[in-house]
């Protein structure tokens, strides 16, 4: 025993010995500096030096950068700021600056590419991308990511997302195991604050805030296979303010599923949430206060094995407060609409398809402050059946099976 705490200790004193802490110049060109650094070394700026760059810095050993404030060269395009290609990567206390007003959208890039491992991206601010602030992906030819964080980063009118993790090959190369903690987008036009995609598995995702987006968050694959399924997600601690979306996908029926969100806030949204063909979705907690446009509150869509609980609805004016469509093995729990609600229904259970489905429990419900119907159960296409439905302590008026 006494042996191996020796041992250790040998290890962090070489580990210390071995790295140093170095200033950058502010009138030397930065990726110079940092090709100059040795595995591990610690390179911090003064945050009063701005660096300009017109070619991506490329990361090829374990450092910890800090302090660095850097912009992109004006019309400069297809151009991230870091690539990072090393394990262990540590990018914190930086601002960085693309370069939207002089590039378009074809020639748009990600301000850092994080393409290793157990790389982290923390206290950071990104202003102005062609693309996403941080994109982490696997390298062409290269491996998996395992292991990641990437918190308290801020967005200003970022094209896309703050933080966006995907894979490649279509899902071969996989991500997993990335906490993405703390991120706040301002004025995405495009996309919002986090974006998980095309199969990435383990992802932690809370304390998000977005305004003025298209999305705080948004899940999706392209369409390439059933390797792009994403599942294991957690969600938690989201508030969306004068956007489209809380959380919204744009899933295809590939197999996406165990997706756990709570602690939802839509402020002022077209809709709180917009979710389609997932399977194993948990949602507890969501407080939808005003709204712009006529759509539905929430609309979960192919969603079986679907528990939905815990969710109060404003005075939002649109059609449905919640809409579930082509979706078996359904429990919902405590839905209240306020009063003053300005939809027209409460809960609408829809069927389009010819297929069966069964399994929908009501429980705890309040949907009398709806307009007109509290609960509509509807057979809209031929050889359908929706069975197996159970109602306790609903409140509300009811119409079922309108064929």
């Amino acid at each position: 025993m006494r042996f191996a705490w020796v041992f250790l200790a040998f290890l962090l004193w070489t580990t210390l010995v071995s790295s140093k802490k170095t200033w950058l110049k502010c009138d030397e060109d930065l990726n110079k500096q940092i090709q100059k650094a040795s595995h591990g070394d610690v390179l911090k700026a003064n945050p009063t030096c701005m660096y300009t760059v017109d070619k991506a810095i490329k990361i090829q050993k374990k450092l910890k950068l800090r302090n660095i404030r850097a912009k992109l060269k004006d019309g400069v395009g297809l151009t991230a700021i870091f690539k990072v290609l090393a394990e262990g990567v540590v990018i914190q206390d930086f601002v960085l600056y693309g370069n939207k007003k002089t590039v378009s959208q074809p020639d748009r890039m990600s301000l850092i590419l994080v393409f290793r491992s157990k790389c982290i991206i923390r206290r950071g601010v990104f202003v102005g991308a062609t693309q996403n602030g941080v994109l982490v992906r696997p390298s062409e030819n290269g491996k998996e990511i395992v292991g990641g964080r990437l918190e308290d980063l801020v967005g200003r009118g970022c094209m896309r997302d703050v933080v966006s993790i995907s894979t490649r090959d279509a899902g071969k190369l996989k991500t997993r195991r990335i906490v993405v903690k703390n991120i706040k987008a301002y004025n995405s036009p495009k996309k919002g604050a986090v974006e998980v995609s095309d199969g990435a598995k383990n992802i932690r995702v809370e304390n998000i805030y977005a305004e003025d987006c298209v999305y705080a968050i948004d899940i999706q694959d392209h369409n390439k296979g059933a390797l792009e399924k994403n599942s294991r997600i957690r969600i938690s601690n989201v508030h969306a303010k004068n956007s489209k979306y809380a959380i919204h996908s744009q899933t295809s029926d590939i197999g996406h599923s165990d997706i756990v969100i709570s602690n939802v806030r839509a402020e002022n949204c077209n809709q709180a949430i917009y979710l389609k063909n997932i399977g194993k979705l948990s949602i507890d907690g969501l407080d939808s206060i005003g709204g712009k446009g006529q759509g539905n509150g929430v609309e979960l869509d192919n969603c079986n094995d679907l528990t939905l609980k815990h969710v109060k609805f404003g005075s939002k004016q649109g059609s449905s407060a919640v809409l579930l469509k082509n979706s078996s093995k359904i429990t919902i729990n405590d839905v209240v609409l306020n009063n003053g609600s300005g939809f027209n229904y409460g809960i609408t259970f829809i069927a389009t398809k010819s297929k069966n489905y069964r399994g929908l429990t009501i429980e705890d419900t309040d949907v009398t402050a709806a307009r007109t119907i509290g609960l509509r159960i509807l057979e809209l296409a031929p050889k359908t059946e929706l069975g197996g439905i159970k109602l306790s302590n609903l409140r509300g008026t009811i119409i079922p099976a309108i064929i």
